[in-house]
């Protein structure tokens, strides 16, 4: 994963600082997450991220907190779309279904 250029990306953007480190914070930890898990996290299979929304609400995080999460990653996934690594970002409608 290249999240130096995705930091990059973050700051090009115009995001404040402390949302550019929570943003990749996020990101990481759903990266590693996922490479325990033996999950390819920039497939962006729909099966991954509802695992990952079951291990986040099974750590206890409310649903502001896990929109948070889901946010962090819409952002890293719209990325990978960006560079062509990734036909579609799945998060938006992971989320209209399952963030309500």
């Amino acid at each position: 994963m290249d999240l130096d250029n995705f930091a990059q990306d973050l700051e090009l953007r115009g995001l404040a600082e402390v949302t550019r480190n929570v943003t990749l914070w996020t990101v990481k930890r759903y990266l590693r997450w996922a490479t325990q898990k033996g999950i390819k996290p920039e497939k962006g299979r729909k099966e991954d991220i509802l695992s990952y929304l079951a291990h986040l609400r099974s750590k206890g995080l409310k649903p502001p907190s896990i929109a948070n999460n889901f946010s962090a990653l819409s952002s890293w996934f719209d990325f990978l779309v960006e560079l062509g690594q990734l036909q579609v970002n799945p998060v938006p409608a992971l989320k209209k279904r399952y963030l309500k």
